[in-house]
């Protein structure tokens, strides 16, 4: 099975702790700036961050090449996604991960993932769109879909009301790809010494996933 699994775990939990809720004005979106590269020549990476404008949320990206073509990878990442969801319900790392969507160019997801004694377990609902191009982009980007899941409020979960993010792949090689992940989040009054280092492990992990496929 993926490292999917447990890349998600990850940012599941990032926005647990973030309380991610929603957005309030703040100025212009900032510059990017640089927090993170790889200290290796080989497979680097570099990690940026800036404020979205109009809201209260920060934005996180990594970029490095790996070693699939923009489609190749693009497909990787949705039959991962597909795979979650009709294995084995008892062998799941999950209690629950539905797709209740399928078309060509959409999913949506419903999971419930297991978090740490004395915290409620979290559900989201997750839609994703993807995409490419006549010139070789391939891409998906995703965000929260309750208006599209059925499941009612349960008092026993901790609803993750934001989950938004993007893979975008555009052709490096014959059979490599300029990779750039993203994702955006509330901080709140979380202190950026807690957020930013989980922000940072998702990105990498999620990296490293995609190097790692054959």
């Amino acid at each position: 099975m993926s490292k999917l699994t447990n890349l998600i775990p990850w940012l599941v939990a990032l926005c647990f702790s973030l309380q991610v809720t929603g957005c309030r004005s703040t100025k212009e979106t900032s510059d990017w700036r640089i927090v993170k590269s790889s200290k290796q020549s080989e497979n680097d990476w570099v990690i940026s961050a800036r404020s979205v404008a109009g809201t209260s949320m920060l934005e996180y990206k990594i970029e490095g090449e790996v070693p699939e073509t923009p489609l190749n990878a693009i497909d990787g990442f949705r039959q991962e996604i597909i795979d979650l969801a009709t294995e084995d319900q008892e062998q799941q790392e999950y209690p629950v991960y539905d797709l209740l969507v399928e078309s060509e160019d959409k999913l949506v997801t419903y999971v419930i993932h297991n978090e740490p004694f004395i915290f409620k377990d979290t559900e989201m609902a997750v839609g994703y769109v993807f995409y490419d191009d006549e010139v070789g982009h391939a891409g998906v980007t995703w965000r929260e879909a309750w208006s599209v899941c059925p499941t009612p409020e349960s008092k026993k979960l901790k609803r993750v009301e934001i989950f938004r993010g993007s893979w975008e792949f555009s052709p490096a090689s014959d059979s490599t790809s300029h990779a750039l992940n993203s994702v955006q989040f509330d901080p709140k009054n979380v202190p950026m010494w807690l957020a930013e280092p989980m922000v940072l492990k998702f990105l990498i992990n999620g990296m490293e996933e995609r190097r790692s496929q054959d």
